[in-house]
């Protein structure tokens, strides 16, 4: 039986990794949302015959609402994977996308909010879906590295990337991305908590030195994530490879590595303790009704 998966970030990194894992499995059937056509088409002709049919490109940029919907109208075929996988991280200035949200709320946190629920009606019974993650978001591990953790602040702040206490835009960026991921966390364990035959999960694929995640920084933060820090990271706890986190996430939603619906895994397969807010299923509520504006907004 073929399998439809659906995943965000398929043309670099982490996302480039897990297409190329997935697609060893033959019963696979790739669905590509994708911001750039013609990178979605070059990594498409990346394979040949029957391998490049079963990946589905279609056109979609996570920094405009409109676009995620109009990408999740046009979708008709039953999905029985998801991976929530793209993100970016900004370093030196706030950026807000078109519709006035701090840009890395609304990408890694809001447009896959709205995907999902845009798709609901056409994900399986069965289905798995995941979000990644990050040790950004938790205060205690994320310290070492600038990273003051997920801040649980009001929805509205959060699309204005209004966090207190910054010296610098530089800090609310990094405030951003820990919260955008602590965000993915909280939403994978709130929808477990509903009445459902799904598997919804969280992934930390640990620090990944020479993806592009820096691909907006400075060019001294460019250069050093691309050349330094992989060989420094090969003696640093925490981090790893594309692929080996992608052989790990592959596992997962192939569901030949066990999970529990509600686990956040990092890498290896071990189950993490999240950091979360104290109210955490009210908190999810309120971010959930939040987000459910901009669906059909």
């Amino acid at each position: 039986m073929t399998l439809n998966a659906l995943i965000t970030g398929a043309t670099s990194g982490l996302g480039l990794a897990l297409i190329k894992q997935l697609m060893i499995n033959d019963d696979i059937h790739l669905i590509l949302p994708v911001r750039d056509l013609q990178r979605g088409q070059q990594l498409k002709d990346s394979f040949t015959g029957k391998d490049r049919q079963r990946i589905s490109l279609i056109e979609m940029d996570l920094s405009s609402l409109e676009s995620v919907r109009i990408a999740a109208d046009s979708l008709d075929s039953p999905i029985d994977i998801v991976m929530l996988n793209a993100g970016v991280q900004s370093s030196e200035k706030t950026i807000y996308t078109q519709d006035h949200l701090e840009q890395t709320f609304a990408v890694n946190h809001l447009a896959h909010f709205v995907l999902l629920r845009k798709i609901e009606h056409l994900i399986t019974p069965e289905a798995i879906i995941g979000w990644v993650g990050s040790g950004t978001h938790h205060p205690e591990l994320a310290k070492a590295f600038g990273f003051p953790g997920a801040h649980y602040i009001g929805p509205e702040r959060l699309s204005k990337g209004e966090f207190e206490g910054n010296a610098n835009t530089s800090q609310a960026s990094r405030d951003a991305y820990g919260t955008s991921k602590g965000l993915n966390i909280l939403m994978a364990r709130h929808l477990a908590r509903q009445p459902s035959s799904r598997t919804y999960f969280s992934f930390d694929p640990g620090l990944m030195p020479g993806t592009g995640l820096a691909r907006e920084g400075s060019p001294a933060l460019k250069l050093a994530w691309k050349y330094v820090l992989p060989i420094v990271a090969k003696f640093m706890k925490g981090t790893s490879t594309p692929t080996r986190s992608a052989a790990m996430l592959s596992r997962i939603l192939l569901k030949s590595k066990k999970v529990e619906t509600g686990d956040y895994l990092e890498y290896t397969g071990s189950l993490l303790n999240p950091f979360m807010p104290e109210n955490e299923e009210s908190y999810a509520i309120k971010i959930c009704d939040f987000s459910d504006y901009f669906v059909v907004a």
